[in-house]
């Protein structure tokens, strides 16, 4: 941004207005910074445990009718969630790719967690 600027006779210094400006940029870049890496990884335990209960069901072999008709019901829950379990997973892998473009602090532990996500999502759609 140009600080000083001549327009006819007039000098205008943007010095008061650049200095009264910045900080509320800098603010939203720092709230960023604190607030998109948790809520990535919230969304990311939260989808995992969904998924892990929901493949838990799955891969019970029913013993009987009973639990037969249990497990067609949970195929069925399944498939109507599959789409916005979906919408779910693209955004937690959006948040990821913006926090690793930019550098944002998510430590190793919890990107190697977001990393098993596809894999138990794809497993959960094959089942």
């Amino acid at each position: 941004m140009k600080i000083n600027r001549r327009v006819g006779i007039f000098n205008f210094h943007g010095n008061d207005f650049q200095e009264k400006c910045l900080p509320y940029p800098t603010s939203i870049i720092s709230a960023i910074d604190n607030f998109l890496p948790q809520t990535a990884i919230k969304r990311n335990e939260k989808l995992q445990e969904t998924m892990r209960d929901a493949l838990k069901m799955l891969d019970k072999d029913p013993g009987s009718v009973e639990d037969f008709v249990e497990h067609l019901a949970v195929l069925t829950k399944i498939n109507n969630e599959l789409f916005s379990l979906e919408k779910e997973f693209i955004t937690v892998t959006r948040l990821f790719a913006i926090a690793y473009d930019y550098n944002l602090k998510i430590d190793p532990e919890q990107y190697a967690f977001f990393k098993s996500l596809a894999t138990t999502f794809n497993h959960l759609k094959v089942n």
